[in-house]
């Protein structure tokens, strides 16, 4: 699904589907599920072949369901960067770029 991510900055994620497989039980996108997309994105944005970064806390919003078979991408701001940390804020979105989850996680580098 990372694959999806475009742009040179890798902060935005091409609008996808949302299966079946990843919702809930009322068929709406499973909160362990948001967590885990949003973590990897913001991960992702902050990739490089030098440094590695690991997640050191993470503060998570739900805002509203995201049902089944409908669009979402990702979107990451990467708020604060320095030699040894930094702070993203993740956005899961709905096509009409309405919130349904966010996260403001803070990475600190892998020593």
């Amino acid at each position: 699904m990372l694959d999806a991510f475009s742009g040179p900055d890798r902060r935005w994620l091409q609008p996808i589907e949302l299966p079946l497989d990843l919702c809930n039980p009322v068929s709406h996108l499973h909160g362990g599920v948001a967590v885990w997309l949003m973590e990897a994105a913001g991960a992702h944005a902050l990739d490089t072949d030098d440094l590695v970064f690991y997640p050191s806390s993470m503060h998570v919003v739900y805002l509203r369901p995201l049902p089944v078979g409908e669009s979402m991408r990702l979107v990451v701001d990467l708020a604060h960067t320095t030699r040894r940390g930094a702070t993203a804020h993740v956005e899961i979105r709905r096509d009409d770029q309405i919130a349904c989850a966010a996260a403001t996680i803070t990475y600190r580098l892998l020593s």
